[in-house]
């Protein structure tokens, strides 16, 4: 056990390659006692989601040659990103304080209860704590995902269609296996232009969400269409659908149909604002089309490149 919370730390530690956060962690991890571990977990989950934060939100660019003072407009721009700024720290800090107070309340438990030399109910606090810390790290990653996405550059290449797919469902097979879903894949575009990894990217929280949200037994289509002046991928599934006063705000960071259902199947509520950046980055365009009782579906056009 402990030697699974190590590398869950690390894994989480290397999130932002601190060598620093790495001696602080295990400085003795492994031979010290359960509790220190725990409150170094505490520690891990406040300092992470912090330094990113800070990472994300209040990165600076350096003033240009022959910086001029900012007009009005320029002004009334600044203040409004300032204004989603501080939005965006507000949401994100109530995504965290679940986690959070989960992780406190039963290390806390946990902590009285080995004072007590009562272990009986340890598995079941443990399972909760790292339950919690996966779903920070989850969280985390998005966060990072996005802030790349801002300034990254594209790897454009004639990519496979049903190499790409095939790589995004080995990786999701346990998920899909739990679930019991069927997955079939057409590939009418046998290629794509793009970067590999952010596609990739765009498939896999696609299918994800489908895998997630759908219920059992379920099933996914995913179509790689040919048109005019692109491919047109399409992710489908046979669920509930989604209510269409819902679609305007899906591909919004943190925008969630149902708090509690994304507690009890899991995402963060940034995956689908990462595919609608990719998209995006390629000059491409996402939609949904959904209505309730009859499935919903997710397109994702990516123009070629001339």
């Amino acid at each position: 056990m402990r030697r699974s919370l190590a590398r869950r730390l690390a894994l989480a530690v290397s999130l932002l390659g601190s060598a620093v956060g790495l001696a602080l962690l295990f400085s003795g991890t492994l031979g010290s006692s359960l509790d220190t571990l725990l409150a170094r977990l505490a520690f891990l989950c406040v300092a992470l989601p912090a330094l990113l934060l800070a990472t994300e939100l209040f990165r600076r660019k350096p003033a240009a040659p022959g910086f001029m003072s900012p007009t009005q407009e320029e002004l009334e721009g600044m203040s409004l990103s300032d204004k989603q700024k501080r939005d965006f720290v507000a949401i994100v800090s109530h995504e965290l304080r679940t986690p959070l107070t989960s992780i406190q309340g039963y290390a806390e438990t946990l902590d009285l209860d080995l004072k007590r030399g009562d272990l009986s109910h340890a598995p079941e606090a443990i399972a909760v704590i790292l339950r919690n810390a996966d779903r920070l790290l989850e969280l985390c990653g998005d966060l990072l995902s996005l802030s790349k996405l801002e300034n990254a550059t594209l790897a454009r290449e004639a990519l496979s269609t049903m190499e790409l797919s095939k790589e995004v469902l080995t990786r999701l097979e346990p998920l899909r296996l739990a679930k019991g879903h069927e997955i079939h894949v057409e590939t009418e575009a046998s290629e794509i232009q793009g970067d590999s990894r952010l596609i990739g990217q765009v498939l896999t929280n696609l299918v994800e969400n489908a895998i997630r949200y759908l219920p059992p037994m379920g099933k996914i289509q995913i179509r790689w269409a040919v048109e005019p002046a692109g491919v047109l991928l399409k992710v489908s599934d046979n669920g509930p659908g989604i209510a269409p006063e819902h679609h305007p705000r899906l591909f919004e960071r943190f925008y969630r149909i149902d708090d509690g259902r994304a507690r009890t199947d899991g995402g963060t509520g940034l995956g689908l604002a990462v595919v609608k950046n990719i998209v995006l980055k390629h000059d491409g365009k996402v939609w949904i089309e959904s209505r309730l009782g009859r499935g919903a579906a997710f397109f994702c056009y990516f123009p070629n490149v001339s």
